[in-house]
C-alpha cells in the first residue's frame, strides 16, 4: 500500500515479477452539502515500459488498457454508489 488516509484517499502498486506495472487509488472529498455526502474520483497510472505494455496487451488480449481499464473503473464506481 503506498497511502492510506481515512476519509481522503487509498492508494496502492502493483507489481509483477519484480516489475513496477502500476498505481491505483481512490481519492475522497467531502461535497458541501448539509446532507453530507462526497465525491471519488478512482485512478489509475501505468509504470510499465511502453514496450513491455504492448507485450502484455498482446498477449492479454486487451489492445487499449486505458479505455479497458476506464471502463472497470466506471463499474467500480457505480458498485460503490449503489452500496453507499
Amino acid at each position: 500500500m503506498t497511502r492510506a488516509d481515512v476519509g481522503s484517499e487509498f492508494a496502492f502498486d502493483v507489481t509483477a515479477g519484480g516489475m513496477k506495472v502500476a498505481g491505483w487509488g481512490f481519492t475522497i472529498v467531502p461535497v458541501e452539502d448539509p446532507a453530507g455526502g462526497c465525491t471519488v474520483m478512482h485512478w489509475w497510472d501505468d509504470h510499465r515500459n511502453p514496450i513491455i505494455a504492448k507485450i502484455t496487451g498482446i498477449a492479454l488480449g486487451v489492445k487499449d488498457r486505458e479505455a479497458h481499464n476506464r471502463a472497470n473503473m466506471g463499474k467500480t464506481l457505480d458498485a460503490l454508489a449503489a452500496a453507499v
